[in-house]
């Protein structure tokens, strides 16, 4: 069973998805920040996820009273969601991270990158990235947060899929994380890095789903 205002009558009773995703984006960045990862495969404390949970509602207490969201049973629902999915992806985040540590938030970009014969100007913000030394070589990892509802049918390249669906073109985003990956190797911070893997975490999932990755390798040889 699932409750919610009419979408009629939606305005003024819940967060517009916009809102949402901006103070989930807030609170993660916000979080990583100041709080060092536990080591490899180990969780983290109860502390710690209950800093996620508080960060999140207030965030979202903030937006909601920045855009005359009413208090009702309805947003107060919302607000217990969204900290059962800050707990749900802290309990799968070290092994989804592994050997890798945050290195920035919320990282801003704007430049020329090349894609294929053409010039393109890019300029957005990267939320999270990730970092490991393998030898003298720094890898990274790109990632995207998604707080709307799952894209289990986002067309993501992998191995499996060698051609790019029509589908796929029509959507757009399938250019952000290639162009993103091509970005951050430009960055001061990260020149001459590696981009290992790029990929969509789902933070505000209340079950906890799992990132989807695409190798970088495929989107790098068909756009840049």
């Amino acid at each position: 069973l699932g409750l919610g205002p009419d979408r009629d009558e939606s305005e003024g009773w819940e967060l517009p998805g916009d809102a949402r995703g901006d103070a989930w984006h807030a609170a993660l960045a916000a979080f990583f920040r100041r709080r060092p990862e536990p080591e490899d495969g180990e969780a983290w404390s109860d502390a710690e996820v209950a800093e996620l949970q508080d960060g999140v509602e207030e965030c979202l207490r903030d937006r909601m009273t920045s855009r005359g969201v009413r208090a009702s049973a309805f947003s107060e629902h919302a607000l217990r969601t969204a900290r059962r999915a800050a707990a749900a992806y802290l309990a799968g985040e070290p092994t989804w991270r592994g050997p890798y540590r945050v290195v920035a938030c919320e990282e801003p970009y704007e430049g020329v990158v090349a894609v294929g014969e053409r010039r393109v100007r890019v300029k957005g913000t990267v939320d999270r990235i990730e970092a490991r030394r393998d030898g003298g070589t720094l890898v990274v990892r790109i990632v995207d947060y998604k707080t709307g509802r799952s894209r289990s049918d986002l067309p993501l390249f992998d191995s499996t899929k060698p051609v790019v669906p029509e589908r796929a073109l029509r959507f757009g985003g399938m250019f952000q994380l290639p162009l993103y990956a091509v970005a951050v190797a430009k960055l001061d911070s990260f020149r001459g890095a590696e981009v290992e893997d790029i990929g969509y975490h789902y933070p505000a999932s209340p079950v906890g789903e799992r990132p989807r990755r695409c190798d970088p390798a495929i989107l790098h040889d068909r756009f840049v």
